[in-house]
């Protein structure tokens, strides 16, 4: 029997095709989008089920693509990349405090990073602790707040 590591190809596939591939897909394929989206709701459980009756994904299993497929490729780029800019700024700032020996940020910041970049923001409990991460983050840095990167 083969270890379900080597059944998905490895540590390098499941890195590359199933995390990454999946952010990248959502991205490349955000011109097939309309430009205003299909509305927001439109991606989750919940919208789903209103509209179709089922419990289906209609616009994409991934956030990123939910968000592009929601919002359309102009706004649901700007937020991930908002997104993005607030997990660098937070990197940055906990590096930052690392440097001085406070390891505090370091370590809320191994839970916050992938929350805040790529969190299912559109189911309330994943969104709930994502802002309740980020708020503890920026308690945690005080007075060396996110400064412009």
């Amino acid at each position: 029997f083969d270890s379900a590591n080597e059944q998905e190809g490895g540590l390098k596939n499941v890195a590359s095709e199933r995390f990454l591939g999946g952010m990248f897909d959502a991205v490349i394929g955000s011109s097939d989008q309309p430009f205003f989206g299909y509305g927001l709701g439109m991606g989750t459980s919940v919208g789903a089920m209103l509209l179709t009756g089922k419990n289906t994904f209609l616009l994409a299993e991934g956030e990123w693509g939910r968000l592009i497929g929601e919002q359309g490729p102009l706004l649901g780029l700007s937020v991930i990349i908002l997104r993005l800019g607030i997990c660098l700024q937070l990197l940055i700032a906990s590096y930052r405090r690392l440097q001085v020996a406070d390891i505090l940020p370091w370590i809320f910041l191994s839970f916050n990073l992938i929350n805040i970049a790529q969190g299912q923001w559109g189911q309330p409990t994943t969104l709930g602790f994502s802002v309740l991460g980020g708020g503890l983050m920026l308690a945690i840095l005080g007075k060396s707040r996110l400064k412009a990167v």
